[in-house]
């Protein structure tokens, strides 16, 4: 099964509020996302249009730079999904597409090194298990820079870039009909997303792609959904969050 969408909107991916891979929290955008599923694999195809943010000087035209995405998941078990996803940031002084990304299959980290590494480049990792009927777990992780030695060095490396997400749904919770709740923890590394300036970082009109809060904070999330009658619903959110700044 295939599918076309072509439209000026957003997309999200992933089971949490919150998403590290791509969320409906910046402005609109221009995207083409092809939707593929064979047997058990799911697999989409994202190529949009954004924006610096940052006007030229004499011109009222904003600078173009692009992204180009893969997500493929995969449905191990009928409670059990995992998935990869990763996504290339770039631009070109010509304001033309790289048509070398429009390759369809996952793994843009070699082609990236043939251009002579100029973009930015992220890969993630999204789970989600049904434990039971009612409880879902699910988790993410996406790194922009990554070096195992130094995760471990304990010299806090500047360049271990990565942000990761953890949490869980009680769907009619302590055997309540219609009440539902969520927990979820999303942190992120400093300078995660960023790039050498603003046409490679993971931005459009200098809005985060994924989480709002961009990068270098911790955030607990509570909600809790409650539909005690077919008219009346409820609906209770708290955050908890801490930010810094990338310094």
């Amino acid at each position: 099964h295939v599918g076309i969408h072509v439209g000026h909107g957003k997309n999200f991916i992933g089971d949490g509020y919150r998403s590290l891979f791509i969320s409906d929290f910046p402005k609109n955008y221009v995207f083409l996302k092809f939707y593929t599923r064979v047997w058990k694999f799911h697999y989409q195809n994202i190529f949009a249009e954004l924006s610096d943010g940052v006007r030229e000087s004499n011109t009222d035209v904003f600078p173009k730079k692009w992204m180009a995405a893969h997500y493929l998941s995969f449905q191990a078990t009928p409670k059990l999904s995992v998935g990869m996803y990763e996504t290339v940031i770039f631009d070109r002084e010509s304001d033309q597409f790289e048509f070398q990304y429009l390759n369809p299959f996952i793994l843009y980290g070699l082609l990236v090194l043939h251009l002579g590494r100029p973009d930015n480049l992220l890969l993630g990792f999204n789970v989600r298990w049904d434990v039971f009927n009612s409880v879902r777990l699910f988790g993410q992780i996406i790194f922009d820079e990554f070096r195992f030695d130094e995760l471990f060095g304990g010299n806090q490396w500047w360049g271990n870039k990565f942000a990761f997400q953890t949490g869980a749904k009680y769907i009619n919770a302590f055997g309540i009909d219609q009440l539902d709740l969520q927990v979820e923890y999303n942190q992120s590394r400093p300078y995660t997303y960023s790039h050498r300036d603003s046409t490679g970082s993971y931005s459009h009109f200098n809005q985060p792609l994924a989480h709002p809060l961009g990068s270098n904070f911790q955030e607990f999330i509570f909600i809790a959904r409650y539909r005690p009658t077919r008219r009346i619903s409820l609906d209770g959110r708290v955050f908890v969050v801490s930010t810094s700044e990338d310094i």
